[in-house]
């Protein structure tokens, strides 16, 4: 197997809790104490020139450190391969991706890339859920497509387990190797090959849509614009096919939107009185067509 040159790495928090968190400022290890200090100032340029100071495979280093040294050293990776680090939509999850950014630029990797992955954080679970894990996904696919599959690899060792999760079924899916080290072991492990196949192409074209489409949103939530666009656009009668979804419940769902009603109570009002007067009016015409008819006929 020949070394990846991309490695797309999650990144979790174990850095700040408990590594670096764990330090104490009147350590009688110099280097230690210069590191305690920079972390309590939130100095996250001086947090990663004193993680320089240590050798990578140093529990103080964190998982994400020791895990890619384990893969240049086993050959799993090049030794200045480019390193895209998906980090949590938090403040610890920045902080630690600028200092995994220095860290690795100091080490003397071509390119590094922390990507803040949109709404993956603990604030909120239906967010993590509905757009968290989706962007991680989305961000992965990009990554590969951009690189390609046979210079990619993953490094799940990071980040939330779900987080982990997703970045192993993507990276079986995508026939991309994906490793892992636990805290425990010696050395970084290859997940087996699974019987799992994905058209990323397809998934990203269509993901949007599935989004849409999915049963827990409410109209509420969904915009004319972005409706009108998959409306229009191919995705959609592959996905009305896929889901059952009929033309005459396809029309029902574009004009499904909530709006704010006249006395601002913000009760759902389907239809304006523009339509209702629209309305009458074809009824009054059809009316004296009828009459008319019948009038001749006599």
């Amino acid at each position: 197997m020949r070394p990846a040159h991309t490695v797309i790495c999650t990144v979790g928090t174990s850095l700040f809790r408990p590594n670096l968190a764990g330090l104490r400022a009147d350590d009688p290890e110099p280097n230690r104490q210069a590191l305690a200090r920079a972390y309590a100032a939130c100095d996250w340029e001086a947090v990663a020139a004193g993680l320089g100071t240590h050798g990578p495979t140093d529990w103080l280093c964190g998982a994400k450190i020791n895990s890619l040294a384990s893969l240049v050293a086993k050959g799993y990776a090049a030794a200045n391969a480019n390193l895209v680090f998906c980090h949590s939509d938090t403040a610890d999850g920045q902080a630690i991706g600028r200092i995994l950014e220095v860290y690795f630029r100091r080490a003397g990797h071509s390119s590094v890339q922390a990507r803040t992955i949109t709404d993956l954080q603990d604030r909120d679970p239906r967010l993590f859920r509905t757009r968290g894990l989706r962007n991680l996904a989305r961000e992965v696919c990009k990554v590969i497509r951009d690189y390609g599959a046979a210079s990619c690899a993953i490094n799940a060792t990071g980040g939330y387990k779900a987080q982990i999760a997703i970045a192993v079924l993507m990276g079986q899916a995508l026939g991309v190797p994906v490793y892992y080290k636990h805290e425990l072991f010696d050395e970084i492990i290859a997940f087996p090959p699974m019987p799992v196949a994905l058209d990323f192409e397809a998934w990203m074209r269509l993901s949007g849509l599935l989004f849409v489409l999915q049963a827990d949103l409410q109209p509420a939530d969904w915009s004319r614009t972005t409706l009108a666009t998959l409306r229009r656009s191919r995705a959609w009668s592959i996905a009305r096919r896929s889901t059952g979804l009929t033309t005459s419940s396809s029309r029902r769902l574009g004009r499904s939107f909530t709006r704010p009603s006249a006395s601002g109570s913000g009760r759902p009002a389907t239809r304006s009185c523009r339509h209702r007067s629209q309305r009458a009016k074809r009824s009054r015409r059809t009316s004296r067509t009828r009459a008319t008819c019948t009038r001749s006929a006599g």
